[in-house]
């Protein structure tokens, strides 16, 4: 008890220095402790605009911006107050345009970004703030103009030209050509192992810390069964996050060797239901309740409409909508991904729309939640390691446990347009307890056998189950006898100086 006592002290105070619990001690993946920033890099921050080239032009949406290496170094203490501990890197290899995606050299870096000594600075400066980098890693796929499209020795390395129409037929999603780019027979022998190589090649070169791979259910899981296999020779806590076509296959590419997957049915639900008020949890519970921990769960990302434009359509307040969003993704299990811009409700439609040039004229109020959050999530090993279960959903109010070992933490969350009373009997929760609130610091007790969780609307807390303090004793004791002993004190100089009169 003394132990979460002095974690409870530290929250509202130390927002920024805790450091997450190891899970390797307990058997489990480090990872699942993570909160991951997905940067677009070149939409970033333009820190070095020798590297620009002629061809940036901001108010184009299609073209270069000016993000670079640079610029996310010197943004990464703005990063890690916010509590975020693994930054994921859109493409950084050779491309025709801005997102990295249309690789014209697997071996080469963008030039608008920067060198590859930029690049090993970058994760150098990240690891020294003990945070990690992950880079994208383009497999799937080549630009229209790579040199192997005109190479006759490098046919057998192609698909042939079919469009990919049904992510949910495996031959299609196999073979198909993503939006008409020549698509790679990573069957082939020759295809897959300079692929594999390649990527090592990137592991070690930069020191990085794993990769994040768009759509791998587009190749077959032998491929990353072999991937997974060679980048752990390279470092063996090298991390492997994947986000898939269809949500069908996450069971089949964890076992072929991904560390994570994006929970797409998370995303599909939660990104509607919490961009309005009076929404129903059930679906998402069932999802979450459901759903593998080694899940990555998210509410947009760079290939979706922004969370906060289907705010707006809602006529709903973004910021508000995004601390409601937020606080149940940071509180179940999973590991947080949040898209860059987040923090300042970052407006955008469909691709290119979604990807704006980052303003770091910030909306503090939501930068300060998000630290909070991440400082409670990194305090209570219960909220990355603990088991889910809900004790009250109705309407848009929502109240759940995480258990781990002999740790409680409650999550009750008002998604109503109302303030909401929510009475507990003391058998669904522990008898005789205090359950003091990490948010906004909202603390009551049990009685009469029953808890009363009362929420003003759209807000969320999270509390720490912990013993009843009762009176303390020996502290009123020393409040009773300080001012008693002051007072006799006085009397008795006050009579001591009348005798030397």
């Amino acid at each position: 008890m003394v132990r979460k006592a002095f974690i409870r002290l530290l929250i509202p105070f130390l927002l920024f220095y805790a450091l997450p619990v190891s899970a390797d001690e307990k058997g489990e993946h480090p990872w699942r402790e993570e909160i991951v920033y997905y940067i677009v890099v070149d939409r970033f921050h333009n820190g070095n605009p020798h590297n620009d080239g002629n061809d940036r032009n901001p108010q184009d949406p299609s073209a270069y911006h000016g993000g670079d290496f640079e610029g996310v170094i010197k943004k990464l203490d703005y990063l890690k107050e916010m509590g975020f501990t693994t930054i994921a890197l859109s493409s950084v290899m050779a491309s025709e345009d801005y997102t990295g995606n249309l690789v014209v050299n697997h071996e080469e870096v963008e030039e608008h970004f920067g060198s590859m000594a930029d690049l090993q600075r970058l994760v150098d400066e990240a690891h020294k703030r003990d945070m990690k980098i992950i880079l994208e890693f383009v497999a799937n796929h080549v630009g229209p103009n790579h040199p192997w499209n005109e190479d006759e020795g490098k046919k057998q390395w192609f698909h042939q030209k079919v469009e990919l129409t049904d992510g949910n037929n495996q031959e299609n999603r196999l073979n198909g050509w993503v939006n008409g780019l020549p698509d790679l027979a990573t069957e082939n022998e020759e295809t897959r192992d300079y692929l594999i190589e390649t990527a090592a090649w990137w592991l070690e070169e930069t020191n990085a810390d794993g990769f994040y791979i768009n759509q791998p259910d587009t190749i077959e899981t032998e491929f990353w069964q072999q991937f997974h296999k060679e980048m752990k020779k390279v470092n063996n806590d090298a991390y492997l996050i994947g986000s898939l076509l269809d949500s069908n296959n996450e069971s089949m590419y964890l076992e072929s060797g991904f560390d994570s997957i994006l929970n797409k049915r998370f995303f599909q639900e939660a990104s509607d239901m919490f961009a309005n008020v009076d929404q129903p949890y059930t679906e998402l519970t069932d999802i979450v309740g459901n759903s593998s921990p080694a899940l990555t769960t998210y509410i947009d990302n760079d290939n979706t409409v922004r969370f906060t434009k289907k705010s707006v359509e809602n006529n709903q307040h973004p910021g508000i909508r995004l601390k409601m969003a937020l606080s149940y993704m940071y509180m179940i299990p999973g590991t947080p991904f949040v898209y860059y811009g987040t923090e300042i409700a970052l407006n955008g439609g469909e691709p290119p729309a979604n990807r704006p040039l980052m303003n770091f004229q910030s909306d503090e109020e939501l930068i300060d939640y998000i630290s909070k959050l991440a400082k409670v999530r990194s305090s209570l090993p219960v909220l990355t390691k603990g088991d889910y279960q809900v004790l009250y959903e109705k309407e848009g109010m929502l109240i759940f446990t995480r258990t781990f070992e002999d740790e409680t933490v409650i999550v009750a969350m008002n998604n109503t347009s109302a303030s909401q009373k929510i009475v507990i009997p003391e058998a669904d929760i522990a008898e005789n307890k205090e359950l003091q609130g990490l948010l906004t610091g909202d603390t009551f007790e049990e009685e009469d056998g029953k808890y009363e969780f009362i929420l003003d609307r759209e807000i969320a807390e999270v509390y720490e189950v912990n013993e009843k303090k009762g009176l303390n004793l020996p502290l009123i004791s020393v409040f009773i006898l300080v001012p008693v002993l002051f007072i006799l004190f006085l009397v008795l100089a006050n009579k001591r100086g009348k005798r030397k009169v």
